[in-house]
């Protein structure tokens, strides 16, 4: 007589074969976004023996953002149809947004800001640069379409794509096998996508912060517009040298940082002051916070001592290698650079 298979096992091969397919994406993802890149990159210097500097460079940086949104929501649309008839559509689980969103958006924000500023302060103490040079040489922009190209590249589109791939479907597929698990993998994974050994302790604890909102939101859009002012800001600050003179660029900065901050905090502690208002016992979940009730699909028990050695399968510690000699590489750069100045 034919033995039935514990439901345990069933569920640990479920999450072993969703962590397969989801590191195959990376993989992908990774192959798209630098082949695509060096096309656009071919593609932008043909153009610009042939036409004039203006066209050239708006065409070229439409290019770079055609192939940046495709390294992204190809893999994307990938990973969801491999994922099969268990797939989890984003939309199934997608909410406008609440109306405590703009505490969110601000809450979210400001606790990057401070994940960002240890970091930089740690990445001071590592790789510190004489006579108080940067390690990053930017090109001051001086027409109006630079900074409309800069804030839709750096802004606008990662926080659509990035957001589809790594919250509407690597996290909401990950979800059923523990909430915890999805914020945490999924947050780990968007900060080694970026390749950067610099930018790896702040990406990841705002993947993390990111992951936490949409599950007690459920709303990816809000996802979206945090991602997007979270690098508007940059965008800004960046361009503000470039606009007004150093010391008021400095002075105007700072402004919008303490503004940041004190608005995050008071949001925060508003989000605190309502949470505690409509907690109930039966919701406490992962990491000891409350979440709210299971969303409208299957959850299944994972053993939790194999859950991230069933994580790490073959296709994902090829990701793992990958983007660890894309830091090593980055690293390597940064020590050549610190050498040279």
């Amino acid at each position: 007589m034919k033995r039935e298979k514990s439901p345990l096992i069933e569920n640990d091969r479920k999450f072993h074969s969703v962590a397969q397919k989801i590191g195959l994406a990376m993989i992908l993802q990774v192959v798209f976004f630098y082949a695509l890149n060096i096309l656009s990159t071919i593609l932008s210097g043909i153009l610009t023996e042939i036409l004039i500097e203006e066209v050239a460079y708006v065409i070229s940086e439409v290019l770079f953002m055609i192939s940046y949104l495709s390294g992204f929501l190809i893999p994307a649309g990938i990973l969801y149809k491999i994922l099969g008839k268990d797939a989890i559509s984003p939309r199934k689980n997608g909410r406008s947004m609440p109306p405590v969103a703009p505490l969110f958006i601000l809450g979210g924000i400001s606790i990057n800001f401070c994940a960002a500023y240890f970091n930089q302060l740690l990445v001071s103490a590592l790789i510190p640069t004489p006579d108080g040079s940067s390690l990053y040489a930017t090109e001051p922009m001086v027409v109006w379409y630079q900074y409309v190209c800069l804030l839709i590249s750096t802004a606008v589109i990662p926080a659509i794509c990035e957001e589809i791939l790594f919250r509407g479907v690597i996290l909401t597929n990950l979800i059923p096998f523990g909430r915890g698990t999805a914020i945490l993998a999924s947050g780990i994974l968007f900060g080694l996508m970026h390749g950067n050994i610099l930018q790896f302790f702040y990406t990841s604890f705002f993947g993390i912060v990111l992951g936490y909102i949409y599950v007690r939101t459920r709303s990816l859009w809000l996802c979206m517009i945090i991602h997007f002012v979270n690098n508007g800001i940059g965008v800004l600050q960046e361009s503000m040298g470039s606009l007004v003179e150093p010391e008021l660029a400095t002075q105007i900065n700072s402004g919008i940082e303490i503004f940041v901050m004190v608005t995050g905090v008071l949001s925060l502690i508003l989000l605190l002051i309502l949470e505690h208002r409509k907690r109930k016992p039966q919701e406490t979940g992962s990491f000891g916070v409350v979440f709210e009730p299971a969303l409208e699909y299957e959850e299944y028990s994972v053993t939790p001592k194999q859950k991230w050695s069933l994580f790490f399968t073959p296709t994902m510690i090829i990701f793992l290698v990958i983007e660890g000699i894309l830091m090593l590489i980055t690293a390597v750069s940064l020590l050549a650079l610190w050498v040279a100045v």
